[in-house]
């Protein structure tokens, strides 16, 4: 659930405004959850939300942003796998509540334009349209693979996951 996530670095309201998401979409529809239901739950005004937010989708997005940019973090300063996918399953299962609450789109959506970012990697040069299908296919199925991995019913041992993934994330 949502409230085991740890060693957030991130601001107070970002983590106020998710959490309050997170407890609303326990008891109602998101299409029924209203911005002042939203700040009312965080203790924040209008103001505050629109300053940080575009709309009530944009919540989802930038935490999935914030997970991203500390797992970017940690592969920079050089963490093993197993600490990365640690963090992955410590903190990163309310992708599957959000989807599992009607929100799939929007985790859809930002995870598609993850792909496209990596696949505009400086020092990714993939010179065919072949080989850019190709690459594409691949990361959909490595980001399946998370999803998947995720679920409390399929998780595997970190260091599993990480054999399972070289051997079949790039061999075609």
């Amino acid at each position: 659930m949502h409230n085991k996530r740890v060693k957030l670095e991130k601001s107070g309201t970002q983590e106020w405004v998710f959490q309050s998401l997170m407890l609303l979409l326990e008891k109602e529809n998101f299409d029924k959850i209203t911005i002042t239901k939203i700040c009312d739950k965080a203790g924040i005004n209008r103001s505050t939300f629109y300053r940080n937010y575009e709309n009530k989708e944009d919540i989802v997005i930038k935490q999935l942003e914030t997970d991203l940019g500390c797992i970017t973090q940690m592969i920079e300063n050089g963490s093993s796998e197993n600490e990365v996918y640690h963090y992955v399953f410590t903190n990163c299962t309310y992708v599957l509540e959000v989807m599992e609450l009607g929100l799939y789109n929007v985790v859809l959506k930002y995870l598609t334009r993850v792909q496209f970012r990596i696949l505009n990697m400086d020092g990714i040069y993939i010179n065919s349209p072949k080989d850019r299908l190709i690459t594409t296919y691949h990361l959909a199925g490595i980001i399946n693979m998370f999803l998947n991995w995720l679920h409390p019913e399929n998780h595997i041992p970190a260091e599993q996951f990480i054999e399972v993934l070289k051997k079949t994330s790039w061999t075609y």
